[in-house]
């Protein structure tokens, strides 16, 4: 019994050791080079507006104050982008703000401000304002305007056009709110 199972150990081993060597033989090699580079992301936005102080004159139907921006895409890729505007404290009653194309305020950007109460103030975000190819360069403008869906006080007035902490004339249509434009760039391709 012995004598069989050592036989039949040894048969084992040798199988084993075929079956190996003639499974080595059919490994197979490969080899190939590939390398990738980075895509070029530069984005810039700036301020093209003429007057560096805005002053709302609160009694027009006009566009109230325009704040003109230059967004730049020197980028390999094309980009997505949007727009927060973060103000240091509320817009006055029937006053709002939207984006458009033109100076004027009539062609606005098909996006509606997503009003957000921040620590610091109001906040607007206008989500996917727009998409840039690569190289190019667009204007928008921030337009601050009376709301023409504003109810009326019952003194008549659409909208209160005097600061609280204002000791200004009542006849004077001033009132001034410190902002800060952030723009987010995304990536497309």
């Amino acid at each position: 019994m012995m004598r069989l199972a050592s036989m039949l150990f040894v048969l084992v081993l040798v199988s084993t050791c075929m079956l190996a060597g003639l499974l080595a033989k059919y490994t197979a090699t490969s080899e190939a080079q590939d390398s990738a580079r980075v895509a070029g992301f530069s984005v810039n936005v700036e301020n093209v507006t003429a007057e560096d102080d805005f002053k709302m004159d609160l009694g027009s139907t006009e566009p109230l104050a325009v704040y003109a921006m230059r967004i730049t895409n020197q980028s390999e890729v094309a980009v997505n982008y949007s727009v927060e505007l973060q103000l240091e404290k509320d817009l006055p009653t029937g006053i709002y703000v939207y984006l458009a194309n033109d100076s004027k305020g009539e062609t606005p950007v098909n996006v509606t401000a997503v009003e957000q109460r921040a620590l610091l103030g109001q906040k607007y975000e206008f989500a996917d304002v727009g998409q840039m190819q690569a190289n190019t360069d667009e204007q928008k403008y921030l337009i601050f305007a009376p709301d023409p869906n504003a109810k009326g006080n019952s003194d008549g007035t659409i909208y209160d056009h005097l600061d609280e902490d204002s000791d200004e004339d009542a006849s004077i249509y001033t009132n001034e709110i410190d902002f800060k434009v952030n723009v987010v760039f995304t990536q497309i391709d």
